[in-house]
């Protein structure tokens, strides 16, 4: 699940910044590992 959130917040972010920098593209991954390490870690719902 949390790689499906990180794969389309990466490409959403892609497709809004086609002009954007390597160094731009590795922080705003390094963010959504991130994310996802986090969404990955709370638990379900009962």
């Amino acid at each position: 699940m949390a790689s499906v959130i990180f794969v389309s917040a990466r490409a959403a972010y892609l497709r809004g910044a086609p002009e954007a920098k390597l160094g731009d593209e590795m922080a705003a991954m390094l963010d959504l590992m991130t994310l996802a390490e986090e969404i990955a870690t709370v638990p379900p719902f009962d």
